[in-house]
């Protein structure tokens, strides 16, 4: 892993960690909305070419593991939990987008990162830049 790849791991890291419940009930209705003929296909290409960074991907999930969580359940009543699952799999599938970014094609790494861009505009961070440029 490249030193810039790096970077760009320690920059989603540190994106999906500061996850607010507002941040989280915008990128669960960002994935509810998915075309999922057209992700599993994103999807699919992108676990393909994961197979390359499998340690990374261990260490950087670990990392990630309770973002999905809602600070406050109660808020969110009972839609909590179906907001925690839709931010797992956006979570996850940004992941994916960043350690496969320089062997996915563009549309299927724009496609795998959608979701979760919907948390980006309260700031402009490195791993929306690098996905933007793709």
């Amino acid at each position: 892993m490249h030193a810039d790849d790096s970077r760009a791991v320690e920059a989603f890291v540190a994106h999906v960690r500061a996850l607010r419940d507002e941040d989280r009930v915008a990128v669960a209705n960002a994935r509810r909305v998915v075309d999922e003929e057209f992700h599993e296909r994103a999807l699919v290409a992108g676990l393909e070419v994961l197979a390359g960074c499998g340690e990374e991907y261990v260490r950087s999930r670990r990392a990630v593991a309770d973002v999905h969580l809602p600070e406050s359940p109660e808020a969110l009543g009972d839609d909590a939990a179906e907001i925690a699952r839709l931010v797992q799999l956006a979570v996850d599938d940004a992941l994916i987008a960043i350690l496969t970014r320089d062997a996915l094609h563009p549309n299927h790494l724009r496609e795998l990162y959608r979701s979760l861009k919907a948390a980006a505009p309260r700031s402009l961070l490195e791993t929306d830049q690098i996905v933007d440029s793709m």
